[in-house]
């Protein structure tokens, strides 16, 4: 649809200065429009890859996404917070090997 309208404005186009050079108005349009013509492909091959690039975006903004753009660093946040947890020996629902006496329980009957 552009490449028509382009066409068309090429056409349409009006150069008061070219009126008494009829042959070199129409040979203005015939180069112009090959130039449109010669840029069709290259311009539609552009158009489709910027699409793919948009398709492949990523938006971390929108606010379907997980938690938003900050949600990558609340989870190293968490994970890290986990971490620093696991390393501390009186956590609850832990056992602490220290308090538990001398080793196992011995039989003595």
């Amino acid at each position: 649809m552009i490449f028509e309208e382009l066409r068309r404005i090429v056409v349409e186009i009006e150069m008061p200065e070219l009126d008494r050079f009829i042959e070199l108005r129409r040979k203005i349009n015939d180069v112009m429009l090959q130039l449109l013509e010669e840029c069709l492909l290259p311009t539609n091959k552009m158009v489709k890859n910027l699409v793919v690039v948009q398709d492949a975006y990523i938006n971390t903004y929108h606010p379907d996404f997980m938690g938003g753009a900050n949600s990558v660093f609340n989870m190293f946040d968490q994970e890290k917070q986990n971490e620093m947890n696991n390393q501390n020996p009186k956590t609850p629902g832990r056992l602490n090997v220290e308090s538990m006496g001398d080793g196992p329980p011995s039989n003595q009957d």
